[in-house]
């Protein structure tokens, strides 16, 4: 969705600044997957189920992740826009919003950042459940449109039809998920798997180093619920053996999913931003936008591997335990 909706809107704008392409497609991919750290991310909420893990404590062990690899997204795009001012040409001075303009376009954000409160906020306090706080939601975002005098039976119509179509989509992605798991397991691989894993002479580091290395390869080729489907229930106990935290490992696999959209041949994010790019923007600049951005990605996973107490920190503050 950040995909295709930041492609529309902010995309036709930057080429229209003079933006070079690359730069301008890959920031808006790199934006857009960094949605799988960021809460209410579903896909967190599916480890979390899978790994039985607390909900809040993934979100909250997101944070600084998320908030780490936006910060390198940053610092990249500014120096590069800085030794190549050619690549983003800066806003005529004339066309700048003054600081007065900027703070008072602040109250357009106070209605959604209640909603994602509403959302994220309930959850981390423990006040509901990931089922209610999206019922909370959708009361939020029914409340705004009231409030912004846009709510019609057309627009709740649409709304229920789109969530309709992405549930089932959602759905058949799982059964398939499934099947194939039990399917999987009925054949013996889980087993073998596991038991060829834990023997390899690789030690705990060299284990884990291997099952990124196998999260990379599979999402270059499957769907994130597929691969969290097919292979969590072999990976974290296996994890927990070794002696591994899951909500950190759950971190690393989300990260590399992240990565995942963005490589191909089959990254989502690369599918879906061609289906909005204009014709002069073909498929190999789309590879290429995205390549410096797979690197930051890679250096963000190698950093929180070395230092766990990037994702640790922050639940064992908020909600304490170890």
């Amino acid at each position: 969705a950040g995909t295709l909706t930041m492609g529309r809107i902010a995309l036709p704008l930057m080429r229209k600044r003079g933006y070079q392409k690359e730069i301008a497609v890959g920031c808006i991919q790199a934006g857009a997957a960094l949605g799988f750290l960021v809460p209410p991310s579903c896909i967190a909420i599916l480890y979390a189920v899978i790994a039985k893990e607390s909900i809040g404590r993934l979100f909250l062990g997101g944070a600084i992740p998320g908030l780490m690899l936006a910060s390198m997204y940053i610092i990249y795009i500014t120096v590069r826009c800085y030794l190549q001012p050619h690549i983003a040409p800066p806003i005529p001075k004339e066309e700048r919003a003054s600081w007065n303009e900027k703070v008072k376009s602040l109250k357009n954000l106070i209605m959604p950042s209640a909603i994602i409160f509403s959302v994220v906020g309930t959850i981390m306090l423990g006040l509901t459940t990931p089922v209610e706080s999206a019922a909370i939601g959708v009361l939020g975002g029914l409340i705004a449109v009231a409030i912004k005098k846009r709510l019609n039976l057309k627009l709740i119509k649409d709304a229920l039809m789109d969530s309709s179509k992405l549930t089932a989509i959602m759905m058949w992605i799982f059964m398939g998920a499934m099947t194939f798991g039990q399917i999987y397991d009925a054949l013996g691989a889980k087993e073998l798997i596991h038991t060829v894993t834990t023997a390899l002479p690789l030690g705990p580091w060299g284990v884990l180093v291997m099952i990124q290395f196998t999260f990379f390869i599979l999402g270059m080729f499957m769907d994130d619920t597929a691969i969290l489907f097919i292979t969590m229930p072999i990976y974290i106990p296996i994890i927990s053996e070794l002696g591994f935290d899951p909500v950190w490992f759950g971190v690393l696999y989300i990260i590399n999913m992240q990565m995942a959209y963005m490589t191909p041949p089959f990254g989502y994010c690369l599918m879906l931003i061609k289906g909005v790019v204009p014709p002069d923007i073909s498929m190999a600049d789309i590879y290429r936008s995205v390549v410096p951005f797979v690197i930051i990605q890679g250096v963000a996973l190698a950093l929180i591997m070395l230092f766990p107490e990037l994702v640790l920190w922050l639940p064992r503050v908020m909600l304490g335990g170890g």
